[in-house]
């Protein structure tokens, strides 16, 4: 069975890529990058950026909420809440071998 072709056609959009500034064509109302190399160009910068932000959003030396090491510190996240380990610590935690709770709670005893 023969399929018929729509005799409806494409709407085209001309557009200006985001990336390298070069004027392309296209179907899609919302695409702005023209080709695969510019869309891997600007998922680079965006990953390059989003890890800049991370960096830079804790200050990495402030000290261990377990034990008060600072000289190195890692960022632990668990739920919505952010924690300052140290490497020792973060280890157990995202190994499985401790959970938070408990070294928090042999912090107070």
């Amino acid at each position: 069975m023969a399929m018929r072709k729509s005799s409806v056609p494409f709407a085209t959009y001309n557009r200006i890529c985001s990336v390298c500034n070069k004027p392309f064509q296209t179907h899609y109302a919302s695409q702005n990058i023209c080709s695969y190399e510019c869309r891997q160009e600007a998922t680079r910068v965006l990953a390059r950026e989003c890890l800049r932000k991370k960096r830079h959003s804790c200050d990495r030396y402030d000290p261990c909420i377990i034990c008060g090491y600072q000289l190195t510190t890692d960022v632990h996240h668990e739920g919505n809440k952010t924690y300052v380990l140290c490497p020792n610590h973060h280890a157990l935690v995202t190994r499985g071998i401790k959970t938070l709770q408990e070294l928090l709670a042999s912090k107070i005893s």
